[in-house]
């Protein structure tokens, strides 16, 4: 059968689970995606280079005390929400939001005494930033819980109500980084709010110790697969702050977020595979086969379109963001790796088999870090292209060598 008789037939199976979850998930994605585009476009246009640096690493910093503070919950969520239902929502949203409060403030504490960062952190800033840690780890959960009961266009509009942030950047504009700190936020709160309006007779706010022992059983070794999977990315843009400048960081975050939210196709098709496999799906070798191969043919596409007009897109948000096209275009291409390491580690998680995919996650974690910090100094952004690309090229061979022995 040809790849073109494979879609054909698979078009008329688009009412399936994993193919209708998967059309929301992608369209929450991809919304995300455009909204993100919008928001830093118009951020870049209206505020200085070094604004949208230092945002850029407090909003990276932000999206890292999500991860942190859900530990590991928005992943046994979706594994164990068909036994434990509303208890599962309700225990998850209580440990995390409250942990995410413990997580900012302390994060607070160091970055009040941090040169570049000092300046920003005033009594208002602290408790705001305090505040959007808490309502944007509570909406995160919400929306995950969306998705753990096949119910993905409530996270679908949750980020449509979110892509709305940009607006507010024009009427916070003379407040600098706060301004935009202060727009993401709110958006956040949004979107918070809607998840709690359609969500809220399937939570029951209390803690249940039943779940919490099997979600951490599960998800302890998945917390820290996630935290070292996404540390380094939100981590990046202070690292370069540090090494380069806060123009050279900013220059950076679009060009690495761009790249990295091409792949929402890919990733929309491996969380809805992970959903129907957690569900118990029938014949996982065949659907892994079709979500692979939709995968490569869209990145085959989405490569060839960054590759010759990759410079037009950074343009949008101002000609001296051309400086990132090269990291833009490697981290494209690096999605080929991308996609095949994802897929392995979710079919090791409805596996169970945690251990590997923390290994795996640590070791891109380390060789990302490493590589940049010592390709940065030569290679100024680019260099954490390359660390990229190598740190998947290398977990990539790993795996091919683990399955061949």
């Amino acid at each position: 059968m040809t790849v073109l008789q494979l879609i054909k037939n698979e078009i008329k199976n688009l009412k399936s689970p994993l193919y209708r979850n998967s059309l929301y998930i992608t369209l929450a994605m991809f919304t995300t995606a455009v909204t993100g585009f919008v928001f830093w476009n118009v951020a870049s246009r209206i505020y200085s280079p070094a604004d949208v640096g230092v945002a850029s690493s407090l909003v990276s910093i932000l999206n890292l005390i999500f991860g942190v503070s859900m530990l590991g919950l928005n992943t046994a969520l979706i594994r164990f929400y068909p036994e434990y239902r509303e208890r599962a929502v309700g225990s998850a949203l209580v440990v995390s939001a409250s942990f995410a409060f413990i997580v900012s403030g302390a994060y607070v504490l160091i970055a009040r005494n941090s040169e570049d960062f000092s300046e920003v952190f005033s009594l208002e800033f602290t408790l705001a930033f305090i505040a959007f840690s808490v309502i944007g780890t509570s909406s995160n959960i919400l929306g995950t819980a969306a998705i753990a009961m096949r119910k993905a266009k409530h996270r679908f509009i949750q980020n449509l109500l979110f892509g709305f942030r940009f607006v507010l950047l024009y009427f916070l504009v003379s407040l600098g980084v706060s301004g935009i700190i202060g727009s993401f936020g709110l958006g956040l709160l949004l979107a918070l709010i809607y998840g709690v309006m359609v969500l809220k007779d399937y939570i029951s706010l209390s803690v249940d110790r039943e779940y919490l022992s099997s979600a951490f059983r599960f998800s302890l070794g998945n917390y820290i697969a996630n935290i070292a999977n996404i540390a380094p990315n939100y981590l990046m843009p202070s690292i370069v702050l540090t090494m380069l400048s806060k123009e050279e960081a900013a220059y950076f975050f679009i060009a690495f977020t761009i790249g990295n939210l091409l792949l929402i196709v890919p990733n929309s098709i491996n969380m809805s595979f992970f959903v129907e496999g957690s569900h118990g799906l029938a014949n996982m070798k065949r659907a892994l086969k079709k979500a692979i191969i939709f995968s490569y043919a869209y990145l085959a596409a989405i490569s060839i379109f960054i590759w010759f007009f990759g410079r037009f897109i950074l343009v949008f948000f101002g000609s001296e963001y051309v400086r990132g096209l090269d990291l833009l275009r490697i981290v494209t291409l690096s999605g080929f790796l991308v996609v095949v390491v994802n897929f392995y580690v979710t079919i090791l998680n409805i596996q169970k088999r945690v251990r590997e995919v923390a290994t795996i996650y640590i070791l891109k974690a380390i060789l990302f870090l490493g590589l940049s910090y010592l390709l940065v100094p030569r290679f100024g952004i680019v260099g954490v292209g390359w660390g990229w690309l190598g740190a998947y090229l290398l977990i990539f061979s790993g795996i091919l060598i683990i399955n061949t022995i």
